[in-house]
């Protein structure tokens, strides 16, 4: 059995959300695993509902997903967090990814890698900074006393690892892709 993570999807209305649940389904989740919509709206109901997963409610907050991971974090209830927002994907071996690393570092922060459809990576290189960081690609401990806070800004990624009371050299930086964003 790995390490039981919760799985924040938030999603501001995207078509690609049913891709993206598709992209965890497809992974060997562990039993344990809680995995949480949280959107507004019949149809982000009803497609957490056809994969099996919790659907939060919250109404549309418009600002990239920031009141609905909020919500989220909130909600978790597994001592892992990792997020997968409404236009991004796993790839392949990401969930064995994510276990792999609660095994090397159970109490540290890490930032794997995520893609885009032109082939560019995210993280370019290991450090933290706007730009360089994004939702997918964060694996953390479920402590609320150190997680950050999200803002409304669109560098929000940024700003709630920012926020983060882990020191930044606590990070374990992590080549792998795990996470696509979605053409």
């Amino acid at each position: 059995m790995m390490a039981a993570l919760t799985i924040l999807v938030p999603t501001i209305g995207r078509l690609s959300l049913a891709r993206t649940l598709r992209s965890l389904a497809n992974q060997p989740l562990d039993p344990d695993d809680e995995v949480l919509v949280i959107g507004e709206g019949a149809p982000v109901r009803a497609l957490a509902a056809r994969f099996g997963y919790q659907h939060v409610a919250c109404a549309r907050g418009r600002h990239w997903g920031c009141e609905e991971r909020t919500l989220g974090l909130a909600r978790a209830r597994r001592p892992y967090l990792a997020f997968l927002d409404d236009d991004d994907a796993w790839t392949p071996g990401a969930r064995a990814a994510l276990a792999a690393a609660i095994a090397d570092t159970p109490t540290r922060p890490s930032l794997f890698r995520m893609r885009y459809p032109d082939g560019r990576t995210l993280w370019a290189d290991p450090v933290l900074r706007c730009g360089n960081v994004g939702t997918a690609m964060m694996l953390l401990p479920n402590d609320p006393t150190k997680l950050g806070r999200w803002t409304t800004r669109y560098e929000g990624d940024f700003d709630f690892l920012a926020s983060m009371t882990w020191a930044v050299a606590d990070i374990a930086w992590r080549p792998i892709v795990i996470a696509e964003v979605q053409p």
